[in-house]
């Protein structure tokens, strides 16, 4: 793992590495007001399919925990985004497999944890799709880009119920799709923000919230 601290100026004030004894990486980092810091990371151990997990370390690079999001070592799991909301809040996303009658299927998924490290609810999604992007509204409310026909998942951040869809395409089918969705924010007049891909060109989008 590499951490790269930058100034407001974009000069580089420092770096560190970790040495893993597996192979790791880290999709999104975010940090609270303490100077602790969560990574959405992927963690592949030799002989073993990828597995998807959330870690925080404090100021110093110390690894306070480290939190496995799916322990079934027989199928694939990669966390992509993380979204910490106030001080004990946190969201991850990404995509795992699942056994079904023609072999597997990849779904999105999102969870939610508290900074002790702790599982909360866990919620499935789209199939053939990834969770790729998280951001909340004033209010809290969730909104989880799904990577492929940027389908937008809306949910409720206590009990993971699900509020609604919002999707950029009337017609989308997700296992063929070129359409695909990198990142989500929201607008300064509340409307949600997407970035991504269709047709190989660059794709950007608002629409409302709900």
């Amino acid at each position: 793992l590499l951490f790269i601290w930058f100034d407001t100026t974009g000069q580089i004030i420092k770096n560190d590495k970790i040495i893993e004894t597996d192979t790791i990486s880290a999709s999104q980092v975010v940090v609270d007001n303490s100077g602790n810091i969560y990574l959405a990371l992927t963690r592949k151990v030799k002989g073993y399919k990828a597995s998807a997990s959330v870690a925080k370390y404090n100021s110093n690079l110390q690894k306070l925990w480290e939190q496995k999001i799916y322990t079934n070592t027989d199928f694939t799991s990669v966390c992509n985004d993380v979204l910490l909301i106030g001080s004990d809040s946190l969201y991850a996303t990404g995509r795992i497999e699942a056994a079904n009658t023609s072999g597997t299927l990849e779904n999105s998924f999102m969870v939610s944890l508290s900074t002790s490290g702790k599982l909360g609810w866990k919620k499935y999604f789209e199939y053939s799709n990834s969770g790729s992007a998280l951001i909340s509204n004033d209010s809290d409310i969730l909104f989880m880009l799904n990577r492929n026909c940027f389908i937008i998942s809306v949910l409720d951040p206590y009990s993971g119920t699900v509020m609604g869809p919002i999707r950029m395409f009337n017609v989308c089918d997700s296992y063929t799709t070129d359409a695909f969705g990198a990142d989500i924010d929201i607008f300064y007049d509340k409307n949600i923000l997407v970035a991504g891909s269709t047709g190989g060109n660059f794709y950007l989008a608002i629409k409302p919230s709900l």
